[in-house]
């Protein structure tokens, strides 16, 4: 039962090198503006969603 709790556990980023890739990749990506198309910022939001659950550790900009 232990190992099922903590499989729906969040990742987190365990290493001082793996936060730092997480902080690269955060920085690297692009806000949406209003002159995009709605498929260009919905592709946007989403890479910060997914940036945000693969690293939840990192610290918010």
């Amino acid at each position: 039962m232990m190992l099922l709790a903590a499989s729906c556990a969040p990742p987190t980023s365990s290493t001082a090198t793996e936060r730092e890739i997480c902080i690269a990749w955060r920085d690297s990506l692009i806000r949406p503006s209003r002159a995009d198309t709605e498929d260009t910022q919905a592709a946007l939001t989403s890479a910060y969603w997914v940036q945000g659950a693969a690293c939840p550790g990192a610290a918010a900009r």
